[in-house]
């Protein structure tokens, strides 16, 4: 109530932020969770409401969520939805909800709310259930107005429609959509089809774009990809998804474009380095033939992994 009185910016900014470190700041305990959950349903101001509703976001108490959740849908002010949807995926994070499970049919209908950025949040929060009905509404927004973290979410959801709608922006005329789909497929639970695509998208000969920005956004996606692999005690690989993208570096390594060999050759080195390779010959001798590559980009790189690390 104070704070709506001060007709002075300066003070009312101090004022505000006073009142967000009051109730943001709060130890929550039993006796504090009942309060800052009646703010978040009851109190008339705005403010309150929305500083409520992100403390409750840093809370461990289980209780908090569905006070969010029905936050999410039932509050009238933009602000306090929106920083309720920010809350409620915050403590499930903390909370080590995977995937998320409170709140999914309230965020379905956010992503229709009136405001923009309350549907971008909602579309964020989304990428973090394991429900493939969250697709076609992302899609839906993505179109609208090309927020990229549209497309990672569909990356994080997967399934065939939001992976098959990411191949095929791998042939936008639009080179900004092109690399953020690039970016999006950096996952190994999207298929082998995957790691097809983003070669044939710098590869194809029907269909390449071959900037650098491209290539480095493709390779580097087959690198997270290959990343992921595993073997077990006996050395066998255990995914086939990430040992081919292992094999497409290696591939692209003697590709006729020394771009494309000089930025495959750095992926499959650092992998090397990193973790160690699935495919250990075949990496090796990846990297030994670059060393006589005719291009002294790739052969400085190949020489100074093979003379650097016990390959």
């Amino acid at each position: 109530e104070i704070v709506n009185k001060i007709e002075d910016r300066g003070q009312r900014w101090d004022a505000e932020n006073l009142l967000e470190r009051a109730l943001t700041g709060m130890q929550m305990d039993v006796g504090s969770i009942h309060q800052v959950i009646s703010v978040l349903e009851d109190d008339g101001r705005l403010l309150s409401r929305q500083y409520a509703a992100q403390a409750l976001g840093r809370s461990d108490d289980p209780r908090a969520i569905q006070a969010l959740v029905d936050t999410v849908a039932r509050e009238r002010e933009r602000e306090v939805r929106y920083a309720a949807i920010r809350a409620l995926e915050s403590i499930q994070d903390r909370q080590e909800i995977r995937p998320h499970i409170h709140g999914f049919d309230e965020l379905m209908d956010a992503i229709e709310d009136p405001e923009v950025y309350v549907r971008l949040a909602a579309s964020e929060a989304l990428n973090n259930y394991d429900n493939e009905d969250a697709v076609m509404p992302i899609i839906r927004l993505y179109e609208e107005y090309r927020f990229s973290s549209c497309l990672y979410s569909l990356g994080r959801i997967g399934g065939e429609a939001a992976t098959s709608y990411l191949i095929g922006l791998l042939k936008s005329p639009d080179e900004e959509t092109r690399l953020e789909a690039a970016f999006s497929l950096a996952d190994p639970d999207l298929g082998e089809r995957v790691v097809e695509a983003l070669v044939q998208s710098i590869t194809g000969k029907t269909q390449c774009f071959g900037n650098r920005e491209m290539l480095k956004a493709v390779i580097g996606s087959l690198r997270t990809i290959a990343w992921y692999g595993i073997k077990d005690e006996e050395g066998m690989i255990q995914n086939t998804v990430e040992e081919k993208a292992e094999r497409a570096l290696v591939d692209l390594v003697e590709n006729e474009n020394p771009t494309i060999r000089y930025l495959a050759l750095i992926g499959l080195g650092r992998n090397m380095v990193g973790k160690g390779a699935l495919q250990e010959e075949l990496c090796i001798e990846a990297l030994r033939k670059a060393t006589n590559d005719p291009d002294e980009d790739v052969r400085s790189v190949a020489e100074w992994y093979m003379s650097n690390h016990a390959f």
